[in-house]
């Protein structure tokens, strides 16, 4: 799994703006993409409405009170649309038969506001009013109802300011971190729109935007062709106060934070700041206020909030209309709310004329509503919370003074930190900056090419701003090559005026530092944050906190060169430097903590790295949108540990959390995209599911090949990832040309000894293993350890992976003994790191027992099954697949041992649970059915064997292409069973089948020709045609020579079957010899108790005892009666058979 980490440069992304252009009906479309002019919305239902008259009269009349309608004549299409919205209020007409069904079904939605009923008889629907506290009446004629309606909708709009709030434990403690973020970015932007210089055009976009919202409302049209023709800045109060669109707009935009929005109506905010800040100055001189009032209504959540932080902080986000009249207030908050989400609240407000922080004045003769003496303040204003007090029930006083500057000492620090940040150019270049702060990608790209039209080449210091923030903005959309021209432009006119150790050259060093890093570039990268370094050290102090950004660059390219250790120290020369400099909610402190999670996680340490993970997740959720790509990628990192921890539903929880706020926030290519997917393929992988994993991975590829280089090493880990699904799948050969790209490409863009390489290196492993070519994959597993023996701590748990790899294959070579040296090292690391009930112990335990079985150490190997099922018995469900495999391990102990009864019973539990849990043509069911067919074949139920090798080869062929390999295995299956029969052409007959498979399926020398030449040498043994045996037996031979160390067993089986023919044609010389190297080759491979060293032992005997030399012959046989005492139960037909031979040689002497 990939980590999205972030370095502390060039971080910007993109997100879609809302479409406000269209056709004629574009105020009336189901669409939750519009931007909504106010902060509500009317449905109408009507079953009688198919079509909607826009330019009906009674429409006209609702339009000139709310601008966007709904109008649906389907209930189910109406309460789908109702649940969807999150941000606005919903006001329903309904007519009376639809009401009687709608209401009971709708009244508890929190979005619904108001219900008002009408029809043409009214009064026949009384009964729908009845205790349901939102109909607020009925109606049959439109008049009444718009009046109401505009009650209830300025009430509305009244309660909808954004209000931010700092419990006082926060604040005492000098720890704002709990301030939401709009608060910081409200406050930045009017500071910025205030600082652009605007000019005559700007009323003109504005004007142009406002037709394009109110298109086909004809009244507030006209309000606007009046308003395009008679605004002038001192009319902006008188503009803001009439109940029309700019008040609607700008405090739905300033609560929203609609940027696009604010950007166009930057001017007014301008004019309105600036006339409220005159007048406050002009009426310092004659009146002083000590005491303001509001009224409004809060969602019981917001004001038990605001009960809880009685001394800490308050502050209103929008223009904040007051009045010096309290019974005005109380208009707004006259008694305990019909909705019971809403609790009531009146404002005192204590006020200190002399602070000019935020301005505020008396309209009295500006307004449109002189008889409120309406107090307006400038936007973002602070209060402290005195006093909370109940009045009655639900509806209580609140007491707030005006914070002065001694208050807000911690925020103005964050504040003033982002400041700085955004600081630099004119205020549009400011602008640009802080749009990227806040994600709106787009939108800053529209500021940056804008004024790059628009500026002189010759005005070289705001050039210089325009490439940087342009390279920022190309880098964070993952357009690196763009990225990289603004940079070198940036760098280009630095060198023509800076001087080389400029600290200004550092920061542009800094940025094609990133750049390159993410374009995977890693020596380019290194050798400009080097630059950079040598610059910061000799002009800056240890402990700047610009160091700790080159820090964290450096960091990370180690990490991405996969040296851990190196990028930990980076990382945390970086974290000392950024807990000293910056406030403990900055966001370049999520990215720290994120990067030192994310080397915990490749180092292995997983809750380590949700520490950290953690500690991101809670700083970016305190200093950022909460739709802002960072707070995806922490998502990301928390999915990845609960990956790597085997937690796959709280991955794929968090991978979607990511995803979600990804697609919302960035280009549809943008790299971060496919990093999720690919990430959530992953998982669906785990699970099995590999048509959606196999989509998720076509998705990140299709992602990567637009926007990455050919040879960039986030394809190869696409590529890789495409590669184990069809390994997982049985396609081996495409696996293995995935595999093969993957390595490709690894090869030439990361170092010899990167750990990725090692990661692929195990999977080409898996694939020559599956494909029977164990020299080739002991060679790969051999590379990948050698990687990772010298990347990775010793304790890694990747080791153990690459440990049980080459177990893996050593048991399958038969060097038994290796294969258990591999796996317990597995065990060995497996134990430092896991809990001791973890699954993957149980794995582990269950290798560790195919060992000992291939030793013949059958109680050893059935000790080491029975812990695996200790740990799954405790872990998991009775059902669950995991048992099936450790049941059939166990029967597979009890085979061996001849005690065909218990082996059966195991099996057949292995069964049951199959035949529960998979389909009728999983390969696992058919490998069970193969094991209960081989258990009655060995005790002699040859009918019942072929039934259930039957079972096998149908499921097989289902499945299976028709030169599978498997089917191959099961054809030789029941060969044996026709042999055991005596039925020697029909055992034949299998054994042909078996090697055309094999011969279209692997190379001439593969060992599975040795082991049907072997089957088909056994059938003209028993047929007496000794030749042909032989023939057969000297092919197998050969083969095992060619692809089996000196020593193996298998080499061992084909010199005992060459014994046995010899000694059959009473060719006692070369029978002896071949007995003889394949007792040697036992001794020197096997453990001394192995059974078939008794074997070997017992067929020396007969040698002996077939010449005559009875008394040499005993020896051999009490040799192998010993051994078989030692590992076989005492009624095993092998055993018997020993003690039979010894008694009859005894008897002939």
């Amino acid at each position: 799994m990939l980590n999205l980490t972030k370095t502390s440069c060039g971080k910007s992304h993109e997100r879609c703006d809302p479409d406000i252009s269209g056709s004629e009906n574009d105020a009336l479309l189901r669409s939750r993409d519009r931007f909504l002019v106010q902060n509500f919305i009317l449905v109408w239902v009507d079953s009688s409405m198919d079509e909607f008259d826009d330019d009906s009269n009674t429409i006209n009349q609702l339009r000139q009170i709310v601008n966007t309608i709904d109008v649906f004549s389907d209930v189910d299409e109406c309460i789908d649309v109702i649940t969807e919205i999150e941000d606005e209020k919903v006001f329903m007409i309904v007519s009376g038969a639809l009401g009687q069904t709608l209401v009971p079904l709708i009244h508890q939605m929190t979005q619904l506001h108001s219900i008002y009923v009408f029809c043409h008889d009214a009064s026949k629907y009384e009964v729908v009013q009845y205790g349901w506290t939102k109909v607020k009446g009925y109606f049959s004629q439109i008049e009444p109802l718009c009046k109401l309606l505009k009650q209830d909708t300025k009430q509305c709009n009244h309660d909808s300011y954004s209000i931010s709030i700092v419990p006082p434990d926060d604040y005492s403690n000098k720890n704002l971190n709990e301030l939401p973020p709009l608060f910081m970015y409200s406050q930045l932007l009017k500071e910025i729109l205030l600082d652009v210089d605007y000019d005559k055009h700007a009323k003109e976009e504005f004007v142009r935007l406002l037709r394009e919202l109110y298109h086909g409302n004809t009244s507030q049209l006209k309000i606007i062709d009046r308003f395009e023709k008679d605004y002038e800045p001192h009319l902006a109060i008188l503009w803001y106060t009439t109940e029309v669109f700019m008040y609607y707009i700008l405090n739905r935009a300033l609560r929203t934070m609609e940027t696009n929005i604010l950007i166009k109506m930057g001017f007014f905010i301008y004019d309105l700041h600036q006339q409220i800040e005159q007048l406050h100055v002009q009426q310092l001189k004659s009146r002083i206020l000590r005491t303001v009032y509001r009224g409004q209504q809060m969602f019981n959540s917001d004001f038990e909030k605001l009960s809880n932080s009685k001394g800490g902080l308050l502050s209103f986000n929008n223009f904040l209309s007051t009045s010096t009249n309290p019974e005005v207030s109380n208009m707004f908050s006259s008694g305990a709310p019909v909705d019971p989400n809403m609790t009531a609240v009146r404002f005192i407000i204590e006020i200190d004329p002399h602070i000019t922080s935020v301005p505020f004045a008396s309209l009295g003769n500006l307004s449109n509503f002189e008889e409120e003496n309406e107090i307006l303040f400038s936007m973002h204003m602070v209060f402290r919370i005195v006093y909370v007090e109940p009045i009655e029930n639900r509806l209580w006083r609140v007491g707030l003074k005006v914070a002065n500057s001694n208050d807000d000492q911690d925020l103005r620090q964050l504040t003033e930190r982002i400041q700085r940040e955004t600081h630099g150019g004119t205020g549009w270049i400011r602008l640009g900056k802080l749009l990227m702060k806040m994600a709106n990608f787009k939108k800053a790209e529209e500021v940056y090419q804008t004024l790059l039209k628009n500026t002189s080449m010759e005005n070289q210091n705001e050039m210089l701003h325009l490439y940087l923030g342009l390279g920022r903005f190309k880098a964070g959309q993952g357009e690196y090559k763009q990225a990289l021209e603004f940079y070198q432009k940036t760098l280009e006119i630095q060198r023509k005026s800076l001087s080389p150790t400029h600290s200004s050259l550092a920061t542009t060093y800094n940025n094609i530092a990133s750049v390159y890093g993410y374009m995977g570039e890693y020596s380019n990268a290194l050798d400009f944050c080097q630059k950079t370094l040598e610059i910061q050290e000799k002009s800056l102090l240890p402990n700047h906190w610009s160091l700790a950004i080159t820090y964290g660059n450096i960091g990370l390219i180690y990490l991405h060169m996969g040296e851990y250790l190196k990028a930990l120290n980076f990382y945390q020369k970086s974290l000392e430097i950024e807990q000293l400099a910056l406030p403990s909610n900055h966001p370049d402190l999520a990215i720290t903590y994120n990067c030192i999670g994310g080397v915990h996680h490749s180092m292995g340490d997983y809750s380590k790295s949700l520490e950290f993970y953690r500690k991101a997740l809670e700083a970016n959720h305190k200093s950022l949108p909460p739709n802002h790509p960072d707070i995806a990628a922490s998502y990301n990192n928390i999915a990845g540990a609960h990956f790597d921890m085997e937690q796959y539903s709280q991955a794929l929880e968090f991978y979607h959390k990511a995803l979600e706020i990804i697609q919302n926030a960035l280009a549809p290519n943008h790299p971060s995209l496919a990093v999720v997917y690919e990430n959530i393929g992953g998982i669906h992988l785990k699970m099995e599911e590999y048509s959606i994993a196999l989509e998720c991975f076509q998705k990140t590829l299709e992602i990567r090949t637009k926007s990455l280089s050919v040879n960039h090493p986030s394809l190869a880990v696409t590529y890789n990832n495409i590669g184990l699904l069809h390994y997982k799948r049985g396609d081996y050969s495409i696996a293995l040309e995935f595999y093969q790209k993957t390595v490709s490409m690894w090869e030439k863009s990361l170092p010899t000894d990167h750990p990725n390489l090692a990661v692929t290196y195990n999977n080409i492993g898996h694939i020559y293993e599956k494909m029977g070519e164990y020299s080739k994959a002991l060679d790969v597993y051999q590379k990948s350890l050698d990687i990772r023996q010298y990347s990775l701590p010793p304790n890694h748990p990747d080791l153990a992976v690459v440990y049980s790899s080459i177990g893996s294959i050593h048991l399958k070579m038969n060097n038994s003994q290796k294969a258990l040296e591999s796996y317990l090292k597995t065990l060995e690391i497996r134990q430092k790191f896991l809990p001791q009930n973890h699954l993957s112990l149980a794995i582990t335990y269950n290798n560790i027992g195919h060992a000992y079985n291939n030793m013949g150490k059958y109680s050893r190997a059935l000790d080491f099954h029975e812990r695996a099922l200790e740990i799954q018995q405790e872990l998991l469900p009775p059902n669950h697949l995991d048992f099936a495999i450790t049941y059939n391990n166990i029967g597979q102990i009890h085979d061996e041992m001849g005690e065909y009864s218990k082996a059966l019973e195991f099996y057949q539990k292995t069964l049951e649970i199959q035949q529960k849990s998979v389909s009728p043509s999983d390969l696992n069911l058919a490998s069970t059915y193969n094991n209960i067919g081989l258990v009655c074949c060995n005790m002699g139920e040859y009918a019942k064997a072929l039934e259930f090798y039957q079972e096998t080869l149908e499921i097989r062929q289902r499945s299976l292409p028709p030169n599978h390999p498997g089917l191959a295995s099961t054809y030789n299956c029941i060969g044996v069973v026709h042999l055991n029969k005596g039925d020697y052409l029909k055992a034949l007959e299998f054994y042909q089948k078996t090697l055309e498979i094999i011969q279209q399926s692997y190379p001439p020398n593969h060992l599975s020709f040795g082991a049907t030449y072997n089957n088909i040498g056994l059938i003209h043994y028993h047929m007496e045609d000794y030749s042909k045996a032989l023939d057969f037996y000297e092919k197998a031979l050969k083969i095992d020579q060619q692809s089996l160390a000196p020593n193996h067993p298998s080499l061992a089986t084909t010199y005992k079957n060459i014994g046995l023919v010899y000694d059959s044609m009473r060719d006692y010389s070369n029978a002896f010899e071949s007995q003889r190297k394949a007792l040697e080759i036992r001794q020197n491979a096997l453990h001394p108790d192995h059974p078939d060293l008794a074997q070997s032992y017992n067929n020396i005997g007969q040698i002996h005892d077939h010449m005559g030399e009875y008394s040499k012959a005993i020896p051999f046989y009490e040799r192998a009666v010993v051994i078989g005492q030692h590992s076989l139960p005492e009624n095993h037909p092998h055993l018997q058979l020993y003690e039979k031979c010894l008694a009859e040689v005894q008897k002939k002497l």
